[in-house]
């Protein structure tokens, strides 16, 4: 089915209720003039509230000049496409360059894929209040003037496996959201990264809401991948060490890792809320823990006594609970040798306290050393610490914070 017009939707098919099935077919094409054109809605297929099946099919080259849903327009029926490739298709003036899905199930499977596809907002995909399975579907090569690649308003996109790469966007990167009750959830070998904003800079999964609830992270594969990119009016809310970004569940906990879910625009590291089953951003950083006994029991100690450093992945939501579970989880890891560097012996019984001081090329640290507070200068981009003296330090290094942050605590 190539060449057809409508001045209104549906440019091959339009359909009002009931099901369609289309098996072993193009719609549209890449030559020139094989493309289907709606003067609205759906370049090739319009569904006001019926279902369609697509089964090795591919849709091409088809425009929605005037609306949404270049190549595929599902109303409220659903739509399920196995083996069916989506490329090429664009809607310049509404949203969906490939897809838009208003309400319904929309599952797509197979060796699909959404490619080369154009729109001013969803260059491939929009979910309105839709549910979108994508079960290993590889998205590349979109682009969008006004929003993200895979745009879900209200609605939920589920992400099994599949790529999510090589898409462009003026604002709104590789997959965004138009709402805190839209829904991510990703799983298995899922790759959402090597997306870009215009400018070229790193863009993949765009979290301007909000809100902890967006992305959700259940059962990530060894091979998962996906960047966080959060713009600077939700910067401070869900971008900055210590806020939390996204929800997980049990499931591969394991494979969320600092090589798993990146930040597009610092390095910073993830930290896991165990109890919450939240994620927050965080740093690689050294630390010190030191022997109580060396301090006399005095608290705050009076010299900086004996300790040996380690290295931690930490960024303490400001309460003793978390400095202490730190402290814990270090202390365990001692070797005999590093508890013999503390203690003079092996075996240890007393209390011991993980300390705020920089490592210094393993010079002693003084109390002037001692950190009592650190913070995400917002403003200016970079780590501001406070010591005990009341001293206020910019470290003036955006990218690698040296220290530990927070006052602590003994335990």
């Amino acid at each position: 089915m190539s060449g057809n017009r409508a001045t209104q939707d549906g440019g091959a098919i339009w359909a009002g209720e009931g099901l369609v099935s289309v098996a072993d077919s193009s719609l549209g094409g890449t030559e020139t003039g094989a493309g289907n054109t709606a003067g609205r809605n759906g370049g090739a297929i319009y569904a006001q509230a019926g279902g369609v099946s697509l089964s090795n099919d591919s849709v091409s080259g088809n425009t929605a000049t005037g609306g949404s849903g270049g190549g595929f327009y599902s109303g409220a029926g659903g739509a399920t496409l196995t083996d069916t490739p989506l490329s090429g298709n664009t809607a310049p003036s509404g949203s969906g360059g490939a897809f838009y899905a208003g309400s319904g199930t929309v599952s797509i499977s197979g060796s699909g894929s959404l490619s080369g596809n154009a729109a001013r907002n969803g260059g491939a995909f929009y979910v309105d209040s839709a549910v979108a399975n994508l079960n290993t579907v590889t998205v590349s090569g979109n682009t969008s003037t006004a929003g993200s690649a895979v745009f879900a308003q209200t609605g939920t996109l589920n992400f099994t496996a599949g790529t999510v790469s090589g898409n462009t966007s003026t604002a709104g990167g590789a997959v965004g959201f138009g709402s805190i009750t839209a829904r991510l959830y990703l799983s298995g070998d899922v790759r959402i990264w090597d997306n870009t904003l215009s400018t070229g800079e790193a863009c993949n999964v765009y979290l301007d809401q909000d809100s902890a609830e967006v992305i959700n992270l259940t059962g990530l594969g060894t091979g998962a991948k996906i960047g966080v990119y959060v713009p600077d009016a939700m910067l401070e809310q869900r971008g900055v060490p210590g806020e939390t970004f996204a929800s997980y569940t049990s499931a591969n906990e394991g494979n969320i890792t600092n090589d798993s879910v990146k930040n597009d625009r610092h390095d910073f590291n993830i930290q896991k809320d165990t109890d919450a089953k939240k994620l927050f951003w965080g740093k690689v950083i050294p630390v010190q823990l030191r022997y109580l006994a060396s301090y006399g029991g005095q608290f705050p100690p009076t010299n900086a006594g004996v300790g040996v450093y380690k290295s931690g992945s930490y960024y303490a939501m400001l309460h003793d609970a978390a400095l202490s579970e730190l402290a814990a989880a270090i202390f365990k890891g001692l070797t005999a040798t590093e508890l013999g560097r503390m203690t003079g012996t092996a075996t240890y019984g007393g209390a011991f306290l993980v300390d705020a001081f920089p490592k210094q090329d393993n010079k002693p640290a003084t109390m002037g050393d001692y950190i009592t507070r650190m913070d995400w200068d917002i403003e200016n981009q970079q780590w501001v610490v406070e010591k005990w003296d009341g001293t206020v330090v910019p470290l003036g290094n955006k990218r690698s914070p040296p220290i530990s942050s927070s006052k602590t605590t003994p335990s």
